[in-house]
């Protein structure tokens, strides 16, 4: 058993929650915390927030024993499907008139 195992282990023990409804709590509350400035700040983001915001997200990781996408990845991706999302409004738009 490696170090991280145990200390996995040892907090599951002392949270006494599974490591799927830490996922769940994370993805449904925190994440959308931690990432609002995603959606206002967009590509401006200072260096130093986004460092303060992927440490964060790496804590936020070790708690819950999984590697989580970092700030860049999930601004990158939500920037894409809005980009997408309005493509397609735009065809569909298009096509009525």
């Amino acid at each position: 058993m490696s170090k991280q195992e145990v200390t996995m282990e040892t907090q599951e023990t002392r949270l006494n929650v599974c490591k799927t409804m830490l996922q769940m709590f994370y993805h449904s509350v925190v994440a959308s915390v931690i990432f609002y400035p995603v959606v206002c700040w967009g590509s401006r983001v200072e260096t130093a927030d986004a460092n303060r915001l992927n440490k964060l997200i790496g804590k936020a990781g070790s708690v819950i024993g999984v590697e989580l996408e970092s700030l860049a990845d999930v601004s990158e991706r939500r920037m894409l499907w809005k980009l997408l999302s309005i493509l397609e409004n735009m065809s569909t738009t298009c096509i009525r008139h």
